[in-house]
């Protein structure tokens, strides 16, 4: 009788690797990784915005209070989805603005709507903002030129929606082993046979196989 660790290094010093793989993503669950992912763009792409809100400069929004708010001038909008090109925060400017949207130049601090009130095209400012606040900054979840994953990896619902975010709809992957379920015993009668006196059923063979 040998110990479990003793048998299982006889086992892996007698298997070699399985052979690699290329599959779509979409079927990738549960496969094990066989190359590094390297991160070909930004996470997000651009500076975006955590909050809907406006974005303006921050120095504008200085001791701003309920009591003595600052008031500032809506300009733009910028939707999820949308483009801020050609848009820009200035000083006494503001730019409304959704989750997720991309950040007008000039503009260093995203302020919530909780915290303001508009009235007509001005905006009511109750809260002082710091610079970054409620900005989400490009590649601040996963920067461009980083490895995410490495080999040997096994591949769950965060690895695949983190593959589809950077652009893979393939992934190399090692396939799958072929696995035989033995269950053997002169007891052993399988389901739909007469079962004999002293004989069971082989309910370990689906035990294992489940």
């Amino acid at each position: 009788m040998i110990s479990v660790e003793k048998a299982l290094e006889i086992i892996l010093n007698n298997v070699t690797g399985l052979p690699e793989e290329r599959v779509p993503v979409f079927e990738a669950a549960g496969r094990f990784l066989s190359e590094d992912i390297v991160a070909g763009e930004n996470i997000p792409p651009v500076d975006n915005s955590a909050m809907d809100g406006y974005a303006v400069i921050a120095a504008d929004t200085r001791d701003a209070t309920a009591d003595n708010p600052r008031e500032l001038r809506i300009t733009e909008e910028v939707r999820a989805g949308g483009s801020a090109q050609g848009i820009r925060a200035e000083a006494g400017l503001a730019v409304r603005i959704m989750t997720g949207a991309p950040v007008p130049a000039g503009a260093d601090a995203v302020i919530q709507f909780e915290d303001t009130r508009e009235r007509g095209n001005r905006l009511e400012i109750y809260r002082q903002v710091g610079e970054g606040e409620n900005i989400r900054r490009a590649g601040e979840d996963v920067s461009r030129g980083s490895t995410v994953l490495h080999p040997g990896r096994r591949l769950g619902s965060a690895e695949m929606g983190l593959l589809a975010s950077l652009n893979y709809g393939e992934v190399r992957v090692y396939r799958r082993p072929r696995v035989a379920v033995i269950s053997t015993g002169d007891e052993v009668a399988e389901v739909g046979e007469p079962l004999q006196e002293g004989h069971i059923r082989n309910s370990n063979a689906y035990t294992l196989y489940g």
